[in-house]
């Protein structure tokens, strides 16, 4: 029996009845009843370009960018003279974290057609996504030029220019945003955080009050307003906005659902065994692991889930508590909490912080070993950190880590001090950069190096017992010398953390701990005169002890 071949009109009509199939359906949101007729049409016409490009957007639509960008590719191939073709595939490639390709194809549908504004905008997200700001600022001023009444250009050319620390100019540039779009909540949010970064908290708070009555209940508004209530010292209202965090776009915050129920205070927990799970990063665990002795006293068996590196060190807080590492198999719990949800549950406010310091202790054994490695001690010795480390994987961390590191160079401050200097840095590029530095002869400070030994926080923590003094700026290492009751130092960025509160000199957190502010956003400089100021009282009076180094004002 032969195969039936069709006349061509009647394969022409065979697509259009598919296409008229495919689009009744995407119009009744059936999105993939009308990719299988598409993909009808592709089976009788593999290089039909309608059905290509229809199919690539749908896709798209349905958040498939990988299987949008395949279709994408072939319509660039058929039609590569088409500026919008680049542009989608583009936009795919961008989604799927495929930048420097998507570049590449904005720039082609730039060549093709240079006034292509949407375009211009997409590279230069890329660019900022790639932590290249001046290249992005660059691009969303040539967007402006092009469409210079468009609301969403001038909020993303705000957020770069906030991003390069220029706040007031992003300000500015918000409130023409807002003359355009006035009932977009956006903006009135984007007009929030870069307030807020200028610590102008209740300015800030007034904008994503706005942004809250143009749409209720935006998670990010309330997650940002409960920083903001945290900073000023609200910690009633700012706990409780605190917990819509879960539903935030934030995708390092997942909310756990085990089939044993959520505790949140709300039942007793005496003689039940609850997990305590982390949830965000390694300073927040420490800062916050102290509740699980609150939880304990309650009566309950507590399995403190922690990141791997935490996990010998937190073996020290009570013998009674469960240390698990985050991804290994759980042992059995009757019901579970977040860690960070422990402060809104415990009513905590500044008085009532539970501040038992120390509640994590070095291991004296490798507290031991450090000490004879060090040698005899002839100077006062400070451990030093001035960087959180690069994420690669994390752009969205990168330019508030831009804000909250020093440079090494920053580090010449302390030269010709009459105190031995400890690295306590891990993490590249600050790490390598130390190394490389003094293999090709460092003119700063002489830094002893031995990090390459710490290879977990007990092994960091035995290092700091037998130091006197922690610098360092707000990282993991801060969080870490501070629940051992060590003396430490922050060198605090202006736009602090929530957890720091608002230019103050002490935390309720670690009553062990002297904060160091800039007074303006990037002025380092100012901030280290005052720790050499300090660190040159502390020696002519010779008073480099423990007692003396907390609470130091100069």
């Amino acid at each position: 029996m032969s195969h039936l071949r069709y006349p061509k009109p009647q394969l022409e009509r065979a697509t259009q009845q598919l296409f008229k199939k495919a689009q009744v359906a995407f119009e009744r949101k059936e999105d993939e009843k009308a990719c299988q007729a598409l993909m009808e049409v592709l089976k009788k016409d593999p290089d039909n370009l309608p059905a290509l490009k229809m199919l690539g957007a749908i896709r798209a639509a349905m958040d498939q960018h990988q299987a949008a960008s395949t279709y994408f590719a072939k319509v660039v191939l058929a039609e590569p003279t088409q500026a919008s073709n680049f542009y989608n595939f583009g936009a795919s490639l961008h989604k799927i974290g495929q930048l420097d390709e998507a570049l590449a194809c904005y720039n082609e549908a730039l060549t093709l057609q240079p006034d292509y504004a949407e375009a211009m905008s997409n590279k230069g997200a890329i660019y900022r996504d790639k932590n290249e700001f001046e290249n992005a600022l660059a691009c969303y001023q040539a967007v402006i030029e092009m469409n210079k009444y468009k609301f969403d250009d001038y909020l993303n050319y705000a957020l770069i220019l906030s991003d390069l620390n220029y706040n007031l100019e992003a300000l500015e540039v918000c409130d023409i945003a807002l003359t355009l779009g006035a009932l977009e909540y956006h903006g009135h949010f984007q007009k929030g955080y870069i307030l807020g970064k200028l610590m102008q908290n209740d300015a800030a708070k007034a904008c994503y009050h706005k942004a809250l009555e143009l749409k209720p209940n935006l998670p990010e508004a309330l997650w940002n307003l409960s920083h903001i209530h945290l900073r000023q010292g609200d910690y009633a209202k700012g706990w409780e906005l605190f917990e819509s965090r879960w539903d935030t776009k934030n995708t390092k915050l997942t909310a756990r659902n085990y089939p044993q129920p959520k505790w949140s205070g709300n039942f007793s927990i005496a003689d039940k065994t609850i997990l305590l799970h982390t949830e965000q990063g390694l300073g927040d665990t420490i800062q916050f692991c102290r509740y699980a002795l609150l939880v304990e006293q309650m009566g309950a068996k507590v399995i403190l889930e922690v990141q791997k590196p935490l996990v010998e060190i937190l073996k020290t807080m009570s013998p009674g508590i469960t240390i698990a590492a985050e991804g290994d198999t759980l042992p059995p719990f009757d019901c579970y909490c977040a860690q960070l949800s422990l402060p809104h549950i415990f009513n905590t406010t500044l008085d009532t912080v539970p501040a038992p310091i120390p509640y994590v202790f070095s291991h004296p054994e490798k507290a031991a070993n450090w000490q004879e490695k060090l040698g005899t001690k002839h100077k006062p010795r400070i451990g030093l950190v001035w960087s959180g480390g690069f994420h690669v994987d994390r752009p969205e961390t990168w330019a508030w880590n831009k804000r909250r590191n020093l440079n090494l160079e920053h580090l010449r401050y302390f030269k010709d001090l009459p105190f031995d200097f400890i690295s306590l840095q891990k993490g590249d590029p600050a790490e390598s950069a130390l190394r490389q530095a003094q293999e090709s002869g460092w003119d700063g400070p002489h830094i002893i190096n031995h990090t390459s030994e710490l290879h977990d926080f007990s092994d960091t923590a035995a290092l700091i017992e037998n130091l006197d003094l922690v610098i360092s700026v707000d990282t993991s290492t801060a969080h870490l010398a501070g629940a051992m009751g060590k003396p430490v130092w922050l060198l605090n960025r202006f736009d602090c953390c929530w957890r720091w509160l608002e230019q103050s000199a002490n935390s309720p957190w670690y009553p062990n701990m002297t904060i160091f502010n800039q007074p303006k956003p990037g002025d380092w400089d100012a901030v280290l005169v005052q720790v050499v100021n300090a660190l040159n009282y502390l020696h002519n009076n010779d008073s480099l002890v423990q007692e003396e180094l907390t609470g130091c004002e100069m």
